[in-house]
């Protein structure tokens, strides 16, 4: 498995004043996350305005991969004009899967939006393999929500086949979800594992879904969930990529922290 380091990890790759600050920030973030050990990045289209082939020229030079491009606004897959542009992109970095985390909970309440949603999702995925694409869905803790017994990513695959699926096993925990079992069921459709850890908080009374009281811990490792087991049924998975809703600072060392880490657990 090859490790990645999510844009939420990268400050630089989030907030920039201008070109100028943006082309030397991102420069500095990757020249750091190489030296940390990672192998590639998940960048988020949305936060950067540098052209894909600039982004691709810093990745090379810091000898990182485009894991893959992040996308957040539906109409960039619904949308031909919109979907062709960003497959475009991504040809030309070279990226090896787009990952679409763009549904909401409102949505996925309605099972007729879920039809809809399902079917321009699988429209996408099978332009997007034409092209020697892969399009993944990320998986957030409302796809585990449950209608007549069934959780609604249960629905989305049963009506996708082209589609894909990213995992993060913070959301998985809050849903409700064994994180080793999902992944071995899904394994041929995963194309890649968002490593990110969690904690119990005693104080709190409620979460998303009010099941029980996790929060989102910044550094793998430092949390609850067991590592070995999910990294065991991650075995043929191709990326793993570390986020964190909110990393631990500094932030390069937060995350030098959780690739050391997960390396180990490998190892053992």
């Amino acid at each position: 498995m090859k490790v990645a380091v999510s844009s939420e990890m990268i400050p630089y790759l989030r907030t920039c004043a201008d070109k100028m600050t943006e082309a030397n920030d991102i420069r500095t973030a990757l020249e750091k996350i190489s030296a940390a050990g990672y192998e590639g990045v998940m960048l988020d289209v949305s936060k950067t305005r540098l052209p894909a082939v600039q982004q691709k020229k810093y990745l090379e030079e810091c000898h990182l991969l485009p894991a893959g491009l992040l996308v957040d606004d539906y109409s960039m897959l619904k949308e031909t004009d919109k979907r062709e542009q960003l497959l475009k992109d991504c040809l030309e970095m070279e990226c090896e899967y787009i990952s679409f985390t763009g549904l909401d909970r409102v949505a996925l309440l309605d099972a007729g939006r879920v039809r809809e949603i399902s079917n321009v999702l699988e429209e996408a995925a099978a332009a997007a393999k034409e092209q020697g694409i892969s399009l993944a869905l990320r998986v957030k803790a409302a796809c585990f929500i449950r209608r007549e017994g069934q959780p609604v990513i249960e629905e989305v695959l049963a009506q996708t086949n082209a589609l894909m699926v990213e995992w993060n096993t913070y959301d998985m925990t809050v849903g409700g979800a064994y994180i080793p079992e999902w992944l071995e069921k899904t394994k041929d459709r995963t194309l890649c594992v968002q490593f990110e850890d969690y904690q119990i908080d005693e104080e709190s009374d409620t979460t998303f879904l009010e099941c029980t009281h996790h929060m989102p811990s910044g550094t793998v490792g430092k949390g609850s969930i067991n590592w070995k087991a999910v990294l065991k049924a991650c075995d043929g998975i191709q990326w793993g990529c570390v986020t964190a809703r909110k990393p631990q600072s500094p932030i390069y060392r937060s995350a030098a922290d959780s690739l050391t880490y997960l390396k180990g657990q490998m190892e053992v």
